[in-house]
C-alpha cells in the first residue's frame, strides 16, 4: 500500500508570517477544530493547546505532520566531584490522549555532553524495537565541542518507530579518568533533545560551541535551547472507508505507515497535481506547474491540464519537450522536406522527358535525312539548283506537305499509286 510523503505540501508556515486565525482545519481556535487539534492565539502566533501544563508554539503544518518548537526533554548536571547536582526531566512531553505522536522519520534523538549512555523507549511497546539510545564521550585532548561526530561531546540516534506517544529516559553515566572535569569549552552537563532531522549537518547535530552549563542560568525560551519537533497526527478512530477526505485526494490507514502502524484513524493528502487542505470540502485545487519556474518540467510549450501537466516542442522542433527527457531538437520542417521532395521529383522527371524528347526528335532529323540521302535528295536538290533547270519547280518538307494536305487528310486522297497515297494539297 502507498504511503505519503509525510511532508508533501504545507498548510500553515510560522516562518512566512501567517496570522492564527489563517490556521488551517483540523486545526482551529474558538471551537472550529476536531476534538484534539484545538488551538490557542497569543500574539498573533498559535500555540497547540497546554499539554504537560505547557502551551508549544507551532512552526509549520503539513497534510498529517506539524513542527512545534520544544525544548529539551533532559537536563543533567554533575559537580567537579561527580556528584550529581542537577536532574530534570519536566520537558517530557506526553501525547497519550492525543491524536498526535512522534515522527520517528523526521526526528532523532540528541544527546550533547560527555560520558553518558542515554537510553529512549516507548512505554507502550512491548519489544525490543521500541527502545534506541546512544553513548556520548570526551578526552583529555578535546578542546571544542565536535557537534556529536562519533559520539565525541554528543552523539544522536534514531527514535523507536512504533507509533510512540510516550516514552521514558535512562541516563547512565559512565566514570573515566576524566569524568566531571572541562576540557576546552565543555562542560559537566549533559542535554538530551528530541528534535527534527533538520537540525543534523551531514552526521553532526548542530549546537554552538558553548558551555552547556551557560543554559541552566538563562532564560530556556531560546535557541539553541529551543529546537524544532516533528509530530504526526491522524483524524478520529475510523478507516479510510468512513473518511471524509475532500476530491481529488488520496486517504491513508494509518497502520500503512511504519510510525502509526499501531495507531486507529486515518490522514489525507490532495492527488498529484492538485494542492490544498484535503480535509475541508473542495479544498484540493489543480496545481498550474506551467507558471511555476519550479514546477514547470517542460523546456518547450507547457500545457496545463486538470490535475496533469504535458510538454510540448515548438513548431520545427521534435522531442517529448521535458527537461528530463529527449527536451525538444531542431529538425527540417515536414512541409518544406516534402515540397523540396516532390519539387525534385517533378523537376528530374520534367528534365528526363525534354531529354528523352529531344533525343527522339534529333533521332527523326537524322533519320530523315538519312532516307533524303538514300532517295536521292541530295542530287535532285542539286539539280533543282543549278542554273537552266525550271525554278518553278520546288522541293517541299514534310512540314510543308502536312500544313497542305490537313495533316493527310482522308478528304484530301485522289487516288492510290505505285509510289503510294496521293494526296490533294493547297497552298
Amino acid at each position: 500500500m502507498a504511503i505519503l510523503t509525510h511532508r508533501s505540501h504545507c498548510l500553515f508556515d510560522w516562518w512566512e508570517g501567517q496570522p492564527c486565525d489563517s490556521i488551517p482545519f483540523p486545526f482551529g481556535i474558538h471551537g472550529r477544530a476536531l476534538p484534539g487539534f484545538e488551538l490557542s492565539c497569543d500574539s498573533g502566533e498559535a500555540y497547540l493547546l497546554p499539554r504537560n501544563n505547557q502551551s508549544y508554539l507551532i512552526k509549520a503544518i503539513w497534510e498529517n505532520t506539524l513542527i512545534i518548537a520544544i525544548g529539551s526533554i533532559y537536563d543533567r548536571c554533575y559537580n567537579n566531584n561527580g556528584s550529581e547536582i542537577i536532574k530534570d526531566y519536566s520537558g517530557l512531553l506526553n501525547l497519550e490522549g492525543t491524536p498526535f505522536t512522534f515522527s520517528s522519520s523526521e526526528n532523532i534523538l540528541a544527546v550533547v555532553g560527555c560520558d553518558g549512555l542515554m537510553k529512549i523507549k516507548n512505554i507502550a511497546a512491548t519489544i525490543d524495537e521500541g527502545q534506541s539510545g546512544c553513548v556520548t564521550f570526551c578526552t583529555s585532548s578535546t578542546n571544542d565541542y565536535h557537534n556529536g561526530l562519533m559520539g565525541l561531546g554528543g552523539c544522536h540516534a534514531a527514535l523507536p518507530s512504533d507509533g510512540m506517544k510516550r516514552f521514558g529516559l535512562e541516563f547512565t553515566h559512565l566514570t573515566s579518568s576524566t569524568s566531571g572535569q572541562r576540557f576546552g569549552r565543555f562542560s559537566n552537563c549533559s542535554i538530551a533533545f528530541i528534535t527534527d532531522k533538520s537540525e543534523l549537518w551531514g552526521s553532526y547535530f548542530y549546537f554552538p560551541s558553548v558551555d552547556v552549563s551557560y543554559l541552566f542560568s538563562k532564560d530556556k525560551s531560546y535557541y539553541p535551547y529551543i529546537r524544532p519537533l516533528t509530530l504526526q497526527w491522524t483524524i478520529g478512530n475510523h478507516s479510510c472507508k468512513e473518511s471524509n477526505c475532500s476530491n481529488n485526494s488520496n486517504c491513508y490507514d494509518s497502520y500503512a505507515d511504519p510510525d502509526l502502524y499501531n495507531i486507529a484513524g486515518y490522514y489525507c493528502n490532495c492527488s498529484q497535481g492538485f494542492q490544498g487542505n484535503p480535509y475541508i470540502v473542495g479544498g484540493c485545487t489543480d496545481i498550474d506547474e506551467c507558471r511555476d519556474p519550479k514546477m514547470n518540467p517542460c523546456v518547450g510549450h507547457c500545457i496545463n491540464e486538470i490535475g496533469n501537466v504535458s510538454c510540448a516542442c515548438p513548431r520545427g522542433m521534435v522531442g517529448d519537450g521535458k527537461k528530463g527527457g529527449t527536451g525538444c531538437r531542431r529538425v527540417f520542417p515536414l512541409d518544406l522536406t516534402l515540397g523540396l521532395g516532390l519539387g525534385s521529383i517533378f523537376i528530374l522527371t520534367a528534365a528526363t522527358f525534354w531529354w528523352y524528347m529531344s533525343f527522339q526528335k534529333r533521332k527523326l532529323i537524322k533519320m530523315r535525312a538519312k532516307f533524303f540521302r538514300q532517295n536521292g535528295g541530295n542530287l535532285l536538290k542539286e539539280r533543282y539548283d543549278s542554273k537552266g533547270i525550271d525554278s518553278t519547280r520546288k522541293i517541299f518538307t514534310t512540314e510543308q506537305l502536312q500544313k497542305a494536305t490537313d495533316n493527310y487528310n482522308e478528304n484530301r486522297v485522289l487516288g492510290h499509286g505505285g509510289f503510294g497515297t496521293v494526296y490533294k494539297g493547297i497552298l
